[in-house]
């Protein structure tokens, strides 16, 4: 007598970590660009690179294949390589990997125990005679830009602010885009960010000869007159990279900045529903937002109390509910072990963040589960 198969048991739908904002939008844009017949650095890229620079009101844009393509490039054109640059622990490893491309020293400053951002207060005297630059992270809040600017105004040293890790296109310090107030602003348009291209970044600042050597440093070194590759023996000078967006990232791009604000709008009623959902829960605890930092929707990045964040991870993902990567000290990364020093913030706030579900397409009883289960847990 033949065994009677065993029915599975239904499996409870995962909620996604992270979805990027993709749609009919985006597929149109796509298969347009596509039917143009030239999906290279082209006209939808110099589109994208004017709306964004607008956007930040921003002099120039350069848009990049990704954004660490844009931190290399930034540090490169301001003259860090074989010096130092003072940055954070607290961010992806992208940030100061861009440092060590240059053949440059990251000198790690501790971060503010409360934002996870850089702590102006500990930078000064991180400086020294091989200092090149300060090198900032908008961790999904702001950075206190003023005194940092002003220890670089007193210093003679060039901000760069990596907005990457905070998908701040729309961010603002005491009502200044995020981007805009060092040197060179930063920024990563990769498939999980809010604002994407799939693959993708951009640098903005205000200088043509910058904006001339950016051109040519992405472009393999190679120069352009009158919009079309130079030729001849002066037209590569030194070595560049290979690191122009393509226009089929950038007509997605196109329509993802049309869509910024309903996005934004999207994920700012999602966190505000964390936020109602968690407020009896005393050990985690919200995503600061300091008076002088608005519009910066990244992550919803809660602080997990007493130890309790990755049995708190382990529960959620058991039941269902993928949780983002969360942050790791990059000071302790092997690779930088030689750079190493004891900075007790970011341990500690790398060690107490986690990154809860946070994306437009978030159904409200997806919200919930994610709060039922918090409620759940007995760790």
């Amino acid at each position: 007598m033949a065994k009677t198969r065993k029915r599975p048991g239904l499996v409870r739908p995962v909620i996604r970590g992270i979805k990027p904002a993709l749609g009919g939008p985006e597929a149109d844009a796509a298969g347009a660009a596509l039917r143009s017949d030239w999906i290279g650095t082209g006209i939808y890229t110099k589109l994208f690179e004017s709306r964004l620079a607008r956007e930040l009101r921003a002099p120039y844009a350069l848009a990049t294949n990704c954004g660490t393509a844009a931190l290399h490039l930034a540090l490169k054109v301001l003259g860090t390589e074989g010096g130092e640059v003072i940055t954070t622990p607290a961010t992806i490893v992208a940030t100061n990997h861009a440092i060590l491309y240059n053949r440059a020293v990251p000198v790690f400053c501790d971060v503010e125990h409360d934002t996870g951002n850089i702590d102006p207060e500990k930078i000064d005297a991180l400086i020294t005679r091989r200092t090149r630059a300060i090198l900032v992270v908008h961790l999904g809040h702001a950075c206190d830009m003023d005194p940092i600017l002003e220890i670089a105004r007193r210093r003679r040293l060039p901000v760069v602010e990596d907005a990457c890790a905070c998908h701040a296109v729309g961010g603002r310090y005491k009502g200044r885009p995020l981007g805009r107030l060092g040197a060179i602003g930063c920024f990563s348009f990769g498939r999980f960010k809010g604002l994407t291209t799939l693959d993708g970044g951009a640098l903005v600042h205000a200088r043509q000869d910058r904006q001339d050597r950016l051109n040519r440093l992405s472009r393999l070194g190679q120069a352009e007159k009158e919009g079309r590759m130079a030729e001849g023996p002066q037209c590569v000078r030194e070595l560049g990279f290979h690191y122009r967006m393509n226009d089929l990232a950038a007509a997605i791009g196109l329509t993802q900045l049309e869509r910024r604000e309903a996005i934004q709008r999207r994920l700012d009623s999602i966190l505000a529903r964390y936020r109602r959902g968690l407020r009896d829960v005393p050990y985690m605890v919200p995503p600061l937002v300091k008076p002088y930092s608005s519009g910066v929707r990244a992550y919803a990045a809660f602080r997990v109390l007493g130890g309790r964040r990755e049995a708190l991870r382990a529960f959620l993902q058991k039941n269902g509910v993928q949780v983002n990567d969360c942050l790791y000290p990059n000071h302790l990364y092997e690779l930088y072990r030689p750079y190493r020093r004891r900075l007790p913030a970011a341990v500690r706030f790398c060690a107490e963040t986690l990154f809860l579900p946070y994306y437009p397409a978030l159904s409200g009883d997806e919200v919930d589960r994610v709060l039922e289960l918090i409620h759940r847990f007995k760790g």
